[in-house]
């Protein structure tokens, strides 16, 4: 079994609380319903984004409309960083899966609160540091695990993204996660029939519930200690 603190989500600000003050003060707030663009690939890289409540995933997109899923963010987290070290446009783009509320801070204030701020400053590189590793660690698992282990990976990471904040590493309760089979054949590289059976295994195995669009982590501790695959 994979150490299960490389899982659980962590709120960027944890431990900052002057830090977010001024993050917030700064930043506008902007809501975001199902399936709104927060950005797309090629636009401008002007503003980093906070991520209050809701998911949003990151994906790249074919001119044939092909996907290929990135990510899922959950609340806590900070968003579209790395690309303003550079200021070239954004390579992905970033959709609410969910009814969703962003705290917007332009690049401006953005380059005025590294300066000023070297605990920001700081925590900010280890982000871009720790989504260099997740990136890695994706395209590894890509290559060298198959499809029920990557599937068991994203689903033990999304899980413990979703347990409330406090939780005990003890504390296991069930959840639904906002995510559907085609979400997950397009951030596995799989195909949705072949999801859809894998997911089937699971249910048998008491593992899940699932409908086309939700699934339900009935039985934690069973999913966790299956993990192998680094998502």
């Amino acid at each position: 079994m994979q150490n299960l603190s490389s899982f659980y989500g962590q709120d960027f600000f944890e431990g900052m609380t002057l830090q977010r003050t001024r993050f917030m003060e700064s930043a506008q707030q902007r809501t975001l319903s199902k399936n709104d663009i927060l950005f797309l690939a090629g636009d401008e890289s002007n503003a980093c984004y906070y991520l209050t409540s809701g998911l949003v995933r990151i994906f790249r997109a074919t001119s044939t409309g092909k996907e290929a899923l990135l990510r899922i963010y959950s609340p806590g987290s900070l968003l579209g960083v790395a690309e303003l070290s550079d200021r070239l446009p954004r390579p992905i783009a970033a959709q609410a899966i969910t009814p969703a509320t962003v705290h917007v801070l332009p690049t401006e204030q953005y380059a005025a609160l590294m300066r000023s701020d070297p605990v920001f400053n700081e925590n900010i590189l280890r982000l871009i540091s720790r989504e260099h590793r997740y990136l890695t660690d994706r395209v590894a698992s890509l290559i060298l695990y198959d499809v029920m282990e990557k599937l068991l990976g994203i689903l033990a990471h999304m899980y413990c993204n979703a347990l409330p904040p406090g939780s005990g590493r003890a504390d296991f309760p069930a959840i639904t996660l906002q995510i559907s089979q085609d979400q997950l054949a397009a951030m596995i590289g799989s195909t949705q029939p072949t999801i859809s059976r894998m997911l089937q295994e699971l249910r048998q195995e008491g593992v899940i519930c699932f409908s086309r669009m939700h699934i339900s982590v009935v039985a934690p501790h069973i999913l966790l200690r299956r993990v192998t695959c680094p998502l």
